[in-house]
């Protein structure tokens, strides 16, 4: 997991050379539960844009088949954390461990952070697992 903290900021990227919210999910997402979840590119054009990720997130929340929801306190390492940014679900952490997300935002490396604490458990939207 080490290897994922400090990855440079990067809109739409992907891999370890950058990567923005989502790309940063894919990869901790492989690294913890070893599955592979879709890029979304063609859902957003940019990451920068929290109605169109907002839009975006929406959509994937209904694949029943890919994730289901997880109850508040029932989160684990490898769920994803969906928060609200300028009032849309417009940003996703990767659940380390309960309490612990890594995640990045534009103009910010990688990192490992608490997700409750108030800066950030007032956003959070909700938690899913990947089926």
């Amino acid at each position: 997991m080490e290897r994922l903290i400090g990855i440079p900021y990067e809109d739409r990227g992907r891999s370890l050379e950058g990567a923005d919210c989502w790309g940063l999910a894919r990869l901790a997402c492989r690294a913890l539960t070893g599955k592979d979840l879709p890029d979304y590119l063609s859902t957003y054009v940019t990451a920068e844009a929290p109605e169109q990720v907002g839009k975006a997130f929406a959509e994937q929340q209904k694949d029943e088949a890919r994730y289901a929801p997880v109850k508040r306190g029932e989160e684990r390492a490898g769920d994803i954390v969906l928060i609200n940014i300028a009032g849309w679900p417009a940003h996703c952490g990767v659940v380390v461990r309960p309490g612990f997300m890594i995640h990045t935002l534009q103009g910010h490396d990688s990192a490992l952070e608490r997700y409750r604490i108030t800066k950030w458990e007032r956003r959070i939207h909700g938690f899913w697992r990947p089926i």
